[in-house]
Parts: C-alpha cells; structure tokens; sequence
C-alpha cells in the first residue's frame, strides 16, 4: 500500500473498530446526535479514499524513482539497507581486492647432494633458484616472469665453488584469459606444450633427475619462443588441441645435433642458416584428452609431432600417458602410473666443424627413447616412486685413424642406454619435499670412467615460498 494511503486508512479503521462499541454502550437519545456525527466522517473519508484511487490509477506507471547508485567498489553503510524494499532495489555491491592486479611474487628453492660410485664423487648443488613474478594485466590477459638461477646436476664432475651458476630469465610470457570459443594465445618465451614432462619445471618432476630419453630428444625442458595456440572443442568430451611456431624447441641442443671432438667438447652437427626463414621455425602440435574410466580411476592421453629446419632438419614426434588412481575421496592416497615414448630425427649438411674432405658432406642422427614410471601416495607424507629409462641415440665423434691427435672425420654408433631409479618422497607440507633416491645406469662399453654402469645416489630438498604454481596442460 502507498504510504500516503497509511494514516487514512489507519484512521478508517479505527473509527470503524470502535464505532460499534460506542453505538452499544451509548443507546440514549443523547448520543444519536454523536453517532449520526461519526457516520457523516466516515462517508467523507470513504469518497476521499476513492478520490485518491482514481488519483493514482490516472498517474503513469512509473511512479516510484530510481534507486541511489551505490559505488561498486565498497559495501554501501548499514543504514542505507534497513527495510526490505531497499535491500530488494539496491544492486548487490561488488567487493574487489585492492590487491587485484599487483604482481604475485614467489620462490622455490631446489637442493640436490648427489653421489656418483663409478667416479667416487659427491655434490652439493642448487640446482635451481626460481623467482615468479605474475599478474592479472587486465580482464582479457596476465603475464608472468620466471627468472632462474640454474645449475647443472652433474654427479659425474666435481663443482667448482660457486662457478656454474648461470643467472637468467626462463620465461617471459602473455596469455590471453578471455577469447571466445575455447582458444588461449601465449606469446614470449615459455615452455612450449610439447610431451608430458619436457613441459614440467625441474622441480616439480615426480623424480629428482630428467630421464635421458627425454634430456636427449628433446634437449633438456621444452623451452622455446614464439606464439602458441591452443583450442578446447565445445564437445562432451574434453580434447584440448595446441599449435605454435616457435624458433626452436628445447633447452640447449639435442642429441641428434651435435657430435664429439677429439677432447670431448660438443659441437652443432649440421648446418646453421645464417637468417630464420618463416620455413626454418618449429612448428609443433599437440592432441591431448582425459578419459574418466570410473569415478575413482582417470586416463590421460597425448601425441605431438614438430617440424624444424634452423639446424638442418628436425622432426620429433612423441606420445605420452598418465593413469591416475584415487582409491579413497576422503584420504590422500593415490597412485599415478605415466610414460612416454620419444623419436627424434636431425639430418642436413654438416657443419663447417663436422666437414672433412673425402668424407660425406650430410647425413642424419636419429635417437630413440622411452620412459615409464609409478609412484603410491601413502596419506599426507609418504611417496615412493619407481622409474625405469631406455636411451639409444646415434652418437657422432671425430675419428683419428692415424693416431696423430688431429681429427680426419666422423664415425657414430648405435649404443642404448638404461637405467632403473628408485625414490621415496616425504612431503614435510605441501611446500616443502624430501626426496631419497637411487639409480643403476647401464652404458656399456666403459662410458662411465672406464665402467660400463653406474650407481647414483640422491638427496634433494625442494620447498616453495609463497603462491608459486606453474601452469600445465594435461
């Protein structure tokens, strides 16, 4: 009812109410004049009230004027919102954080003593520094800055004291957050969405060392720098598709690009283009998809395939899986199951370094590899993982025939490589990780020290400070 019809009709009804009290306690003849009074009023006040029906009825619709705008950045006071009318026309207030587009920044710090037998040689290493910075930079993108600063894990070869720490940015890359139709675009320098775990900072491998299947094909993380497109289909079932041109993929370079000398230094096998043609990018893909075999049981599946041509011709192309196992929601317990098949193909002409008269002028290198891995979480801490790695690359070396200490052309061989690696991980939190490992490497023909295998041993510590979650594609 409208407030200006309130006291009327509040009126109205309590002449109403007590007329009839007063028409039965007053039935003398002195109050006939009193009631006759009373009834006059109250038809006054009935043709007032329909006068100012009719009133209203007449007026437009929009009768009642707009709510005050309350500022979307801060609650409206508590007195503004003390009927229900109110609180049904005012919009709701939008809270935001003033923090909302500052840079997060975060750490992770990755300790690792290591212990060759076959060089009777132990290590303390940082392997990695990481530095995060990342950021909403509007609604549609966010960006993010990883700087590291890196150390090779090498349990073969005694550390100089703090002589191999190289400072660098790892990436530097944009991604859009907003684009219709399921597609992402990253530009910058990122690790490029290729293979399982080339795409997976060394830190947060299931295991403390890269396998050398993947270390060898790929040439170490999946690092790269150009633009990358991925698309998820509006389908029932997930598929998520991802194209990028890149100038390279990988770390440093592969085992099918490069060859030894005489004193073990490594050198580019093929050919480098002086300019990068639009031809001589990497051009990659990647088809990957997630079965939900039950409700506790989960299957990951993925292939790629890139095309280069910046150091001679290379083609790699892999195919990976992961299989996941969640026996109690309500507990930590899970187990993980993943591998990986790899094949990686360079060929051209050699390099001004590789060349010798009278011997061919081009040729290829082609690795082969695979790895398979299982690991049981045991409630909150306890981890243990078991890993088994096959390596069989194409090596190219220098040759002395005649035994002069000067190199007179190029010999390679076929020799596979294996090893089988056990860790046991401890999560102290979910920042901080123990890791316990062991690996048996065979390489055959004395490749290690004169020894055809190899006992490693394991200790790393891994934490992480503050909000440092790198992003991953399945």
């Amino acid at each position: 009812m409208k407030p200006i019809f309130r006291p009327l009709f509040r009126g109205l009804c309590l002449i109403v109410a007590t007329a009839p009290t007063a028409l039965a306690e007053e039935s003398t003849d002195e109050a006939k004049p009193e009631i006759a009074e009373m009834r006059q009023q109250i038809q006054d006040l009935t043709r007032l009230v329909k006068d100012l029906q009719q009133q209203v009825a007449a007026r437009p619709a929009a009768a009642e004027p707009p709510a005050p705008s309350v500022p979307t950045t801060t609650a409206p006071p508590a007195a503004e919102l003390t009927t229900d009318h109110q609180a049904a026309t005012l919009p709701t207030p939008k809270r935001s954080s003033a923090s909302l587009f500052n840079p997060e920044i975060s750490a992770a710090i990755d300790a690792i003593g290591s212990y060759s037998a076959s060089a009777n040689n132990a290590n303390f290493t940082v392997r990695d520094i990481e530095l995060m910075v990342q950021s909403n930079v509007d609604q549609l993108a966010r960006a993010y800055v990883v700087f590291n600063a890196e150390s090779e894990l090498d349990p073969w070869t005694k550390t100089d004291p703090f002589g191999d720490v190289s400072l660098g940015v790892e990436e530097a890359a944009i991604e859009t957050t907003a684009l219709p139709y399921g597609l992402a675009l990253k530009a910058g320098q990122f690790f490029a969405d290729f293979s399982r775990l080339g795409k997976v900072h060394s830190h947060e491998l299931p295991f403390t060392d890269r396998p050398a299947s993947l270390e060898g094909i790929i040439g170490g993380e999946s690092k790269a720098r150009g633009v990358e497109l991925s698309w998820v289909p509006p389908l029932d079932h997930y598929v998520r598709l991802t194209f990028g041109a890149v100038d390279q993929i990988g770390a440093e370079t592969s085992a099918t690009g490069v060859f030894n000398t005489l004193d073990g230094e490594e050198k580019s096998l093929f050919a480098r283009s002086e300019n990068r043609a639009l031809s001589d990018l990497t051009y990659y893909s990647r088809a990957a998809t997630i079965f939900e075999l039950s409700d506790q049981t989960s299957l990951n599946l993925g292939i790629d395939y890139a095309h280069g041509q910046d150091q001679g011709t290379r083609q790699l192309a892999s195919a990976d899986f992961k299989l996941t196992w969640l026996p109690d929601a309500a507990s930590f317990d899970r187990f993980e199951a993943g591998g990986e098949v790899l094949r990686g193909k360079s060929d051209g002409s050699f390099g001004p370094d590789a060349f010798f008269a009278g011997q061919p002028a081009d040729g290829e290198s082609v690795a082969n590899g695979a790895y398979v891995y299982a690991q049981y979480r045991i409630g909150k801490n306890w981890e243990p993982c078991i890993r088994y790695d096959w390596f069989r690359p194409e090596s190219w070396s220098q040759a002395d025939s005649e035994s002069d200490g000067v190199a007179d052309g190029l010999t390679h061989t076929r020799q596979a490589q294996s090893s089988l690696s056990a860790y046991v991980n401890y999560n102290l939190s979910e920042y901080s990780r123990l890791r316990f490992g062991a690996s048996h490497i065979n390489g055959a023909s004395g490749a290690f020290d004169g020894k055809d295998d190899d006992w490693l041993g394991f200790l790393q510590w891994s934490i992480i400070i503050g909000a440092h979650q790198h992003s991953f594609q399945p």
